[in-house]
């Protein structure tokens, strides 16, 4: 059902604003009513002043609490400063960041100096310890001149190309050493005569050639002793990155927990400021604000600020118009069907909340066509068993919401499957000799067509209405009226069916009055609706037809569990053929097949019967009666 709601005013002294905003916000009962426009500005310098800079200081706290690890909270702790005013919160933020800022900065960039230092050096050191073993047998020359390059092979440069090029440069007095560092790079170590260098450093240059240069720490520094050299400033790097990580943790420890309440309140406070700046009256001395609360809430709402304020806050309170949020009061497992309306949209306020009704006629439905014991108790099975077996993946309220629909369409399955004697198709019968209480599916299929269409009938009756009733509750006359001649129209073609069941005398003498009254119906309709009432007629007669789905999809159902069962025994004198040994394999295969087909039919019945039950839910019956148009939903400030 839809909750009533009242139209709430409260009006106080500007200077008490945010204290009523907090009210509001600790009530979490109130829905702000925000005008069209958008409101108006706050018109005060000051608190636009201290906007401003809560902004900022939302994002400078935020790159903050970014960069610092979060120490662990012991268990109990109060937030601090969480009743700080915006004033109030400025200031404190502004002393805890003046003196954080500025020193976390430093140690920020200090360790990510040193961090890409260790990179840097660790990718000479890797380079060096494959090319020092091929190195260290040269004697030191100063006619001689070495470099190590990386050749990247993706680059289309290869090393028989990189050696015929530096071949004609040297004149063929040179000496390479290659080392595979990976699959794409190769370190080449190039010995050559000095007075190469620049023609070879050009050639380089022109073909894009890395060359490896050390940092200058480590230049002139024999190749045996860099890789030493470069460990020892690794280690050194280290030990000061723990430092200055052990330095950034004292921080957190001792400012973490503050600002991130700082923040929290900041962002509180931000969005008090959206609110304040969009009410719907703000002056010079006072204020105005507009929403809505619910019925059941009223009360309590009222003393509550009467109580904080000491009557300086004027309330009043009226009946909401359609223009009010809407909150559903499903309570209990029918509060999970919600999941499956939403699918159709909001109901606009004032309107019928077709949940409690899908409630009954989606199991229901579910029931009729699937109707079999089996099914429904691994169904339930499943339903039950699932969140406790697998509780991380069906933690989800949504995913928990459809298992509890599953569960009630389960049990209305297993109570067809009573009526119908059915157990896995024709098993129950076959073992068990369980026959039918109701309706046999496999012999009397024009039974259950008509029973089907009934269903049908009987649900556009009563979802036409729910339509008069609903469009009178929402002031809508034409349209109650034009629902009411339908519903007459299509009333009395079934009471004239019924009677005629009972009796053909009393058929064949209404017969004639029903013809004239149903073109009078459709008359009136026309006059009322033009050519929409003819095509309300043809509407309504082909939902009623769509109810047909209920038998074919059952009947499907039936028929492959009976087609399944037939299977088991055919594969024994198949197998019986190739000798008596070969019958208990025949008997496996058998029920392999047979299992098989009927896993694939839970599926199917777990698939379709949910699609066209919905279907007829969404668009045979709920087209009768529901409004959804553009509804709000209620969402209290504070709540969440």
């Amino acid at each position: 059902m839809i909750e009533p709601m009242m139209h709430v005013h409260l009006t106080g002294l500007k200077s008490e604003i945010f204290d009523i905003i907090r009210s509001i916000r600790d009530s979490r009962v109130f829905h702000f009513l925000i005008p069209p426009g958008g409101g108006v500005s706050i018109a005060d310098d000051r608190l636009e002043q201290i906007q401003h800079s809560l902004q900022d200081l939302e994002t400078r706290i935020s790159v903050v609490l970014a960069n610092l690890p979060a120490p662990k909270l012991e268990n109990g702790d109060e937030p601090a400063f969480y009743n700080l005013d915006p004033y109030e919160s400025e200031e404190k933020s502004e002393a805890i960041l003046k003196i954080i800022e500025p020193r976390l900065m430093e140690l920020q960039l200090a360790i990510r100096r040193l961090e890409d230092h260790n990179r840097q050096i660790r990718k000479y050191k890797d380079i060096l310890v494959d090319i020092h073993p091929l190195v260290r047998e040269f004697h030191k020359n100063p006619q001689v001149e070495s470099i190590v390059v990386i050749l990247d092979r993706r680059s289309g440069m290869s090393f028989s190309v990189f050696e015929q090029r530096i071949s004609t440069i040297t004149e063929g007095v040179f000496q390479l050493v290659r080392r595979n560092l990976d699959k794409n790079f190769i370190a080449i170590l190039a010995l050559f005569d000095k007075e190469y260098l620049t023609d070879i450093q050009t050639f380089l240059y022109s073909e894009r050639v890395s060359e490896m240069r050390l940092p200058s720490e480590f230049q002139g520094i024999p190749v045996r002793q860099v890789s030493e050299r470069i460990q020892e400033t690794q280690i050194r790097n280290d030990s000061h990155i723990k430092g200055l990580h052990d330095e950034r943790a004292e921080l957190s420890e001792k400012y973490y927990n503050d600002l991130e309440t700082l923040h929290r309140k900041i962002t509180i406070i931000l969005k008090e400021f959206d609110i304040i700046n969009r009410l719907s009256y703000i002056s010079e001395f006072s204020f105005e604000v507009e929403g809505f609360v619910p019925k059941s809430f009223l009360q309590s709402f009222i003393e509550t600020i009467q109580l904080r304020f000491d009557n300086r806050v004027t309330i009043s309170s009226s009946e909401a118009s359609k223009d009010a949020p809407v909150l559903r009061r499903n309570k209990g497992i029918i509060k999970s069907f919600e999941t499956l309306t939403d699918l159709v949209g909001l109901p606009v306020y004032g309107s019928i909340d077709p949940t409690p009704l899908v409630f009954i006629l989606f199991p229901f439905f579910w029931g009729f066509m699937v109707g079999d014991v089996g099914y429904g108790l691994i169904i339930l099975l499943l339903a039950f068993s699932l969140p406790k077996m697998f509780p991380e993946k069906f933690k989800s309220q949504s995913i928990r919401n459809l298992l509890n629909i599953f569960i009630i369409s389960s049990i209305w399955t297993i109570g067809f499957g009573i009526l119908y004697g059915e157990l896995f198709g024709n098993i129950g019968e076959e073992l068990f000799h369980w026959h039918p209480i109701w309706l046999n599916r496999y012999t009397q299929l024009l039974e259950f067509l008509v029973v089907a269409i009934i269903v049908g009938y009987l649900v556009i009756l009563f979802g036409l209405t729910l339509g008069v009733l609903n469009n009178l509750k929402t002031g809508h006359s034409k349209h109650a009226k034009a629902e009411f001649f339908l519903l007459a129209l299509w009333g009395s073609i079934f009471l004239v069916i019924i009677l005629g069941t009972i009796n053909l005398n009393i058929f064949s003498s209404l017969i004639g009055f029903e013809i004239l009254f149903v073109l009078a119906f459709i008359l009136y309709l026309i006059r009322l609706d033009g050519v929409a009432g003819i095509i309300h007629v043809i509407d309504r007669f082909s939902n009623i037809l769509s109810f047909a789905r209920l038998m074919a999809i059952g009947l499907v159902g039936a028929e492959m569990a009976y087609v399944a069962n037939d299977l088991y025994d055919k594969f024994i004198p198949v197998f019986g053929q190739f000798g008596p040994n070969m019958e208990p394999v025949g008997l496996i295969v058998g029920l392999l097949i047979t299992l098989s087909l009927h896993l694939i039919n839970l599926l199917i019945l777990i698939l379709s019967p949910s699609i066209h039950a919905l279907r007829l839910n969404v668009y045979e019956f709920f087209t009768q009666f529901t409004q959804v148009g553009e509804a709000i939903k209620y969402e209290p400030y504070g709540y969440n």
